[in-house]
């Protein structure tokens, strides 16, 4: 009679068992991947000079030292479930077998006593550099300053050029009607990054740099916000921007500049009332949107992201080349289908994307003459 109930009794035990199993063998995983995943990341911080080169060290001490005492407490679980299977007629040949010598008793000891040593001399290496250890391998943990801003006003008179080289960060240009001097201004900028702006032989450069700290991680913390640095100018200054940012939108707003070039990706770009002789935006994973742009030569890639706006002129005037893999392409309203092209004009429009679509506007007959102007 009680057969009847031990054969459900197991077969409801069974999902369990698994799930132990897999909970067991994912246990085992990470603790195998944790040690790899934290050396390749401080790997990445040292080679951008993010972190001292001791702190590498120290993670390949602790990988060295983990991983092959992972291996021998899976390999002494193992082998213990092992001697209760054999309890019987195969425990003297499995005594005999044991008895052997067997390389990997020496050689997993032998790598972990390397780890200690490495991680030993981590430590010792920061003592002699006088570089505390915690600090170093941690950083500062107060990533946001949500209220910082900096201002740096320079002469336009001196400016011939604007550069701006930022990662994870949103750049501004735009002009103000009451400026007299071209401002920089920083907000958002965390603990472990500053930006610094500098005027060289004419060219304005503002760029960042990070100090050592950990990755912070924001998904519940609603006070994080992108660091932005914004830049205003003039309303009649004329110059060339090369802007560059990664993971981070670029907004340019009402200025005019002898060429304008943009890089970004996993960022949106937008540009509105902007006039340029050249105009080259360039993203990925990201859209790029522009309202009343005017150029005399105008190229917009992007991919995973749509191209729209409009620009000053007609469509005569322009050499066009609009392409799209999976979307489709609306010119004045009109359907032109994953290819368009146009060679009447003297000024060039060229537009780019894939799994996106491309709308134009051209304004017809429209000039605003700020292009004519300088």
């Amino acid at each position: 009679m009680d057969i009847f109930f031990i054969g459900p009794m197991l077969l409801a035990l069974i999902p369990a068992l698994i799930g132990l199993i897999v909970a067991a063998a994912a246990a085992v995983l990470s603790l195998f991947l944790a040690p790899a995943i934290f050396f390749f990341f401080i790997a990445n911080e040292v080679a951008h000079d993010r972190m001292p080169a001791f702190t590498l060290l120290f993670a390949l001490g602790i990988a060295l030292l983990v991983i092959p005492l992972v291996i021998m407490a899976v390999r002494a679980i193992v082998c213990g479930i092992k001697n209760i299977a054999n309890d019987g007629d195969n425990k003297a040949k499995k005594d005999k077998a044991d008895e052997s010598p067997s390389r990997s008793r020496f050689i997993l000891p032998t790598i972990a006593g390397l780890g200690l040593a490495a991680i030993i001399g981590s430590v010792t290496i920061s003592a002699l550099t006088h570089q505390p250890f915690w600090p170093a391998l941690t950083g500062n943990l107060s990533l946001e300053r949500p209220e910082q801003q900096e201002v740096v006003n320079t002469s336009p008179h001196e400016i011939t050029n604007i550069a701006v080289h930022l990662s994870n960060s949103a750049i501004t240009i735009r002009t103000d009607d009451q400026a007299t001097e071209v401002s920089v201004r920083h907000h958002n900028i965390p603990e472990h990054m500053t930006v610094h702006t500098e005027l060289n032989y004419g060219t304005l450069n503002v760029h960042q740099t990070y100090f050592n700290r950990w990755p912070r991680f924001n998904f519940f913390n609603l006070r994080f916000q992108t660091p932005h640095v914004e830049i205003i100018v003039p309303a009649d200054f004329v110059v060339e921007y090369l802007l560059e940012t990664r993971n981070g939108r670029i907004t340019i707003n009402g200025i005019q500049a002898d060429a304008l070039i943009a890089t970004t990706s996993n960022g949106a770009i937008d540009l509105n009332h902007v006039a340029a002789n050249r105009v080259d935006m360039r993203t990925s994973n990201g859209r790029i949107t522009f309202t009343e742009l005017e150029s005399q030569n105008i190229q917009l890639n992007t991919s995973n992201g749509r191209i729209e706006g409009s620009v000053y002129g007609n469509l005569s005037d322009f050499r066009t080349n609009l392409r799209t893999r999976n979307g489709r392409i609306m010119v004045n309203g009109e359907n032109r289908g994953t290819n368009f092209t146009s060679a009447d004009g003297r000024n060039s429009f060229d537009a780019s994307t894939s799994n996106g679509r491309i709308e134009v506007t051209f304004l017809h007959g429209a000039d605003s003459g700020r292009l004519s102007s300088h």
